[in-house]
């Protein structure tokens, strides 16, 4: 009897094993062995080449002798998965350029030199972002072969959002050609996508296709007492207020030339929080600042081309155009800041 219930135990496992995890240790197992999967996708194993990772594994996990040495064959693992990785990429990306050749040439389609191929399905009426701005958008993205790997709608009926400038480059390119109310299709090589190395369902070097809503542009709005702040300066005698959210307000004028761009300037500040705490100066160092227009804030970029050398001005910034949410060392996000400048010379190089 004894005889037969041992001859009996693989039958029994094995029948266990096709009703899968029943158990909630064994469900987690189950998982683990998921969470594994997902750890090697890279190697693109096969059912052979399974076999010996699961040898490997069992005989690791039993405390077996192993049959390689991990210090020899350790190092080739690295190698190992980046030519396989580069096998599977190179075959996607040879499907995903006569996809990218086939939608340049559709009607309406407009290809720009970073290889997005943006094709506008209605036209909006309303604004248009820019690289710093938040939106809201519904979008559907699917691959070259139609497979649908995301779609806001899974999401819920809301529109998603997002920050134009922290999504990949192809949507922060595209999504600037739209206006609010519109819809267009952005075809996406893999280098303003996910790269060779792809994400999640998305596999390396693979060209992607977003169908996109412009919901809505989200416009930041000041914390109260900021807002309070800029109302009151941009009311003040002299004071000029900018589109872009800057009141320039000129303290002493300058007999010099005025900066562009793409100018060196030499200049004393004295940077001030709203409550009048100083979180810079050049003027209680004892040395003014040198530095390129085009490397500062773009308050600054804006408000000093607007001067003259020996000039003074008053620039009061909103965060947008200042550190913005992210804020700096010293400096909290959303901060508004108030700079006054002393513009001494345009620096010849």
């Amino acid at each position: 009897m004894a005889a037969a219930v041992l001859l009996l135990a693989p039958v029994l496992a094995a029948a266990q094993a096709e009703k899968g995890p029943q158990t909630e240790d064994q469900k987690t197992l189950y998982a683990l062995g998921i969470w594994l999967a997902q750890q090697v996708e890279p190697f693109s194993l096969t059912a052979a080449d399974l076999k010996y990772v699961q040898s490997g594994l069992k005989d690791s996990v039993l405390g077996k002798p192993p049959q390689v040495e991990l210090a020899t064959y350790g190092p080739r693992i690295g190698e190992l998965a980046k030519g396989r990785m580069k096998v599977k990429s190179d075959k996607e990306k040879g499907k995903s350029q006569a996809f990218l050749d086939k939608a340049a040439k559709e009607p309406g389609a407009q290809k720009s030199a970073s290889g997005l191929i943006y094709t506008e399905m209605a036209a909006g009426t309303g604004a248009g972002p820019k690289a710093e701005d938040t939106v809201k958008a519904r979008y559907k993205g699917t691959l070259v072969d139609g497979t649908v790997f995301d779609d806001s709608a899974r999401h819920g009926a809301a529109p998603m959002e997002f920050a134009l400038n922290k999504v990949i480059p192809c949507w922060t390119e595209g999504i600037q050609k739209m206006k609010v109310g519109g819809r267009a299709k952005l075809v996406c090589p893999s280098e303003i996508a996910y790269g060779e190395r792809g994400q999640g369902a998305i596999p390396g070097s693979a060209a992607l296709v977003f169908e996109v809503e412009l919901v809505e542009v989200v416009k930041a709005e000041a914390p109260k007492e900021a807002k309070e702040f800029l109302d009151k300066a941009a009311k003040e005698k002299g004071a000029k207020v900018f589109p872009s959210g800057l009141i320039y307000k000129e303290l002493k004028p300058g007999k010099g030339a005025s900066p562009k761009g793409e100018d060196t300037v030499k200049a004393h500040y004295h940077g001030t929080f709203p409550d009048g705490k100083v979180f810079d100066s050049s003027v209680d160092r004892g040395q003014p600042a040198e530095f390129p227009l085009g490397q500062v804030i773009k308050c600054w970029q804006e408000g000093l081309p607007k001067m003259k050398v020996g000039g003074k001005s008053k620039l009061v910034c909103p965060a947008a155009i200042a550190y913005g949410e992210g804020g700096r060392p010293g400096i909290p996000g959303g901060s508004t800041l108030i700079f006054e400048v002393e513009l001494l010379d345009i620096v010849k190089k």
